[in-house]
């Protein structure tokens, strides 16, 4: 019990470390692409287009065209975030077929975090209408330039992504197990010494039983020998 109490500690100790930010820091984002049946390798993002820790902000991520990307195949994104600790799933930015995409994509990326720790991320897909009210022509430079690339076949593509920052009281389950395994080995060691102490008692009383057999082994060849010298 006492060694794998111990094997369990250490694993758990052993285990990644998360990172600590600071308000405004650069949160590490990589991204990877998925079109035609093939997935890209992760390729790190800038830290002008990454997450600021505990900071609202929306940026342009400019996408380069794949070499084997084939005209009207559908291209879907996934992020890492913080070293790969925060994954988001795949995110269809292009749909792919001979419809038309439904607008233009914009990235709603809503971030968690509890102290200076990045807890939880979640990553949505909202098509705007270029034509409707909720466009924003922050990062494009008209209508038509946005629609040439979402909606035609320009490359490379911008896409917009939004970060948001709730910041939420995260209950340490990493220490509270911790918790939970010292006190295991604590239960352990008092089990063990105690059962040492009641092993030490009954070797004692042994020790002594066998010592007191042995002294009356003796007494007994001594009056024989003594009886022997008077019948003498």
């Amino acid at each position: 019990a006492l060694l794998l109490a111990g094997l369990l500690a250490g694993l758990l100790l052993a285990g990644p470390a998360r990172a600590d930010f600071r308000p405004g820091e650069a949160v590490p984002l990589a991204r990877r692409a998925e079109f035609g049946g093939q997935r890209t390798l992760w390729h790190d993002v800038l830290g002008r287009h990454a997450p600021h820790f505990a900071r609202d902000r929306a940026v342009a991520i400019p996408l380069p065209e794949p070499r084997e990307f084939a005209a009207g195949a559908g291209y879907r994104v996934a992020l890492s975030l913080d070293g790969g600790r925060h994954l988001t799933g795949w995110l269809p930015l292009l749909p792919g077929g001979p419809a038309p995409p439904p607008g233009v994509p914009v990235l709603r990326v809503a971030l968690e975090y509890s102290g200076p720790r990045v807890i939880g991320v979640q990553a949505t897909v909202e098509f705007v209408d270029v034509h409707g009210p909720a466009f924003r022509r922050t990062f494009w430079e008209s209508r038509e330039a946005a629609e040439a690339e979402w909606l035609g076949g320009k490359w490379p593509k911008h896409l917009v992504v939004e970060y948001s920052w709730e910041e939420r009281a995260e209950t340490d389950a990493q220490g509270g197990l911790l918790g939970l395994l010292l006190a295991a080995l604590s239960l352990s060691a008092l089990v063990f010494l105690s059962a040492l102490r009641t092993s030490k008692g009954h070797l004692s009383l042994a020790l002594f039983a066998r010592s007191m057999a042995t002294e009356g082994d003796f007494d007994g060849l001594g009056s024989a020998a003594e009886r022997g010298a008077k019948g003498d």
